[in-house]
């Protein structure tokens, strides 16, 4: 019974609650009016004086004068605008077609390094059969050569060479054909596999066959591989300046924190593995080491990685850039480190005046950190949740005195 005392109670005393702060709130609401009003009767007077004081048309000349005058300087702007927006729009497309072309020559040299290796692979497959035709002719030879055997066993020269000379040797032309026939006859008596010889000279004619193949891919091997050469010079030339571009200014961001660091260039005989490596160091009396999961910590590679990416946009055009969290599991050491070379990038003078706006998210940043002088830096507060108060319960007035004094 008590419990359900209770819960009338509550049930009464929200309406009552809420009554409560709407009355509190329509409160507000008119002593902002009579604020409001107060200043307006003030500003009325103040008015009535101006008029009194001021002669309005000489004035108002004079303030259409100085409008004509910022239209002039506007639309001179607006000239110099266009300008400058056409050059960038020229030079981005040439930027365009220079990077198309090299995508064209690595694709190019991607085809043609393919083309190389079925080429290898092609000659490896020739030797191969080289190779086999060699063994099976070695072969065939050690069979002829004990077909000799048997038949210098079997029919001597020396026991046979005197008769042939004076009895056999005929002297008339069908009479040499038929004593060949008939040595042929007995030939093919002696030899047990008559294919033999057939066998080896089918495989002399594939050896050499075979051997002017070899020649001829060869030549066209060497060629693909010289046209490749000179395709990588050039394109090499091209990603060379860029990265040495990037390099310099990521050496200078760890000089100016007191470390070292550089990008270089992983080349290899696939061109699909070529790639990018940085490489730094953070203390002192250790040479550079790549950057990896196994050598620096988690805070030395976020500061390792996102200087690489303030390097990039020395090289990349964009209208804006977004950095969400990058203060995440670094230290304050590093985190201050960070927001430093951030800062530093973007309020620099070569930044110039058309650099890209630049967002930092982040949870939280840490306190006293420095902002140059004349930077155009904002710091933008999310206030979000639950419980949060209405935006008509703030008092602007009231917070900008507290912080100033």
């Amino acid at each position: 019974r008590l419990e359900v005392v209770e819960q009338k109670g509550m049930a009464i005393d929200q309406p009552l609650q809420r009554f409560q702060n709407e009355q509190k709130r329509h409160r507000d609401v008119q002593r902002k009016i009579q604020k409001l009003e107060g200043a307006l009767r003030t500003c009325e007077r103040d008015l009535r004086d101006l008029e009194e004081d001021v002669d309005i048309e000489k004035e108002t000349k004079k303030i259409y004068k100085q409008i004509a005058k910022c239209n002039n300087q506007r639309l001179n702007r607006m000239i110099a605008l266009e300008k400058v927006l056409t050059q960038w729009t020229a030079e981005l497309q040439e930027g365009d077609a220079i990077s198309l072309e090299l995508t064209q020559a690595g694709a190019k040299a991607r085809d043609l390094h393919d083309k190389i290796r079925e080429c290898d692979m092609e000659v490896r497959r020739l030797q191969e059969s080289i190779r086999e035709y060699y063994t099976r002719y070695m072969q065939a030879k050690s069979q002829a050569d004990a077909a000799k055997k048997v038949a210098k066993k079997h029919a001597p020269l020396s026991k046979y060479k005197e008769r042939f000379q004076e009895e056999w040797m005929p002297g008339e032309v069908d009479e040499t054909i038929g004593m060949i026939e008939e040595l042929q006859v007995q030939l093919e008596s002696v030899i047990e596999d008559r294919s033999i010889l057939k066998r080896y000279d089918e495989i002399q004619r594939k050896i050499a066959d075979l051997s002017k193949n070899t020649s001829e891919r060869t030549a066209r091997l060497e060629e693909m591989r010289r046209i490749i050469e000179e395709k990588k010079v050039v394109w090499m030339r091209g990603i060379q300046g860029i990265v040495d571009k990037i390099s310099k200014e990521y050496s200078k961001h760890f000089v100016d924190m007191g470390c070292a660091g550089e990008i270089r260039i992983k080349e290899d005989e696939d061109f699909e593995k070529y790639g990018l490596e940085i490489w730094v160091q953070f203390r002192e009396n250790s040479p550079l080491q790549r950057l990896s999961k196994y050598t620096q910590s988690g805070g030395e590679r976020s500061v390792s990685t996102m200087l690489y990416l303030l390097c990039l946009q020395r090289v990349t055009e964009t209208p804006f850039r977004v950095v969400d969290e990058i203060n995440q599991g670094m230290d304050s050491k590093n985190e201050r480190m960070i927001f430093d070379r951030i800062v530093a990038s973007c309020a620099s003078e070569d930044a110039g005046p058309n650099a890209p706006q630049y967002f930092l998210v982040t949870p939280k940043l840490l306190p006293n950190l420095k902002y140059p002088d004349g930077a155009d830096i904002s710091v933008l507060t999310v206030y979000n949740g639950w419980g949060m108060l209405e935006d008509s319960a703030w008092d602007m007035q009231s917070l900008y005195q507290q912080m100033v004094y």
